[in-house]
């Protein structure tokens, strides 16, 4: 028996409805930033050291700043500049994101 694809329509907006949302953070734990479950900037901190990847992170920071809304949505670039200061500073932004 095949499922008429009007009724397929309707059980699939269904179940979406019953799943709750999952939002990707862009921002503090992209998912294109990890591998195995490790996020690219801790192996940095691994390989370089702490003092590098901040320099590192100051850097990033002026890159987004530069091209704030040249590439996509100036709002993630000022988030990204923002958590990317933040971090250089020594102050961990994915802490906010789990609180």
């Amino acid at each position: 028996m095949a499922i008429k694809p009007k009724a397929n329509k309707r059980y699939l907006e269904a179940i979406r409805e019953l799943e709750p949302a999952v939002e990707e953070d862009m921002v503090n734990s992209p998912p294109h930033y990890q591998r195995d479950g490790v996020e690219c900037i801790d192996a940095m901190v691994q390989v370089y050291g702490l003092q590098r990847v901040q320099e590192y992170a100051e850097i990033a920071s002026f890159k987004y700043q530069w091209r704030e809304g040249l590439k996509g949505d100036s709002k993630t670039d000022k988030k990204k500049k923002i958590w990317y200061t933040r971090f250089s500073m020594g102050d961990d932004p994915r802490g906010d994101a789990h609180d």
